[in-house]
């Protein structure tokens, strides 16, 4: 099991630096500590590490680790938008658009996106 700069278990087959299985361009330390925090859930719900083919976002009401479905992701991710624009750390703009596109851009990540998803994002902004 590797740990990341803060010490925190990372299971083996999560993505992290060594392996390169995560995009380089993504900053490892910034989401090793989330990765961190969604283990230590995995834990405490099912009693062990996960496993290569669990999955990250899991049913926390399930006695055995599935994935989320689609329509609880869906509602998670429009609860999101919708708190940071209320804490006033995203736009209302880029709140509607994170809803109708199941992405959110930001100038780090909008060079990991595809042409077609990042013009998906920008029609969205405009509609808006």
């Amino acid at each position: 099991m590797k740990t990341n700069a803060n010490t925190h278990p990372i299971p083996e087959g999560w993505p992290h630096e060594d392996r390169g299985a995560v995009n380089e361009n993504q900053n490892i330390a910034e989401h090793s500590e989330i990765l961190c925090q969604l283990c230590e859930r995995f834990r405490e719900k099912f009693g062990r590490d996960p496993g290569l083919n669990d999955p990250v976002f899991f049913d926390p009401d399930a006695d055995v680790p599935v994935p989320l479905e689609k329509q609880r992701m869906v509602e998670m991710w429009s609860h999101l938008a919708d708190s940071m624009v209320a804490r006033g750390t995203l736009s209302p703009e880029s709140g509607y658009a994170m809803k109708k596109t199941g992405l959110l851009v930001t100038e780090k990540t909008k060079g990991l996106l595809t042409d077609v998803e990042l013009d998906r994002w920008n029609d969205a902004i405009l509609e808006y």
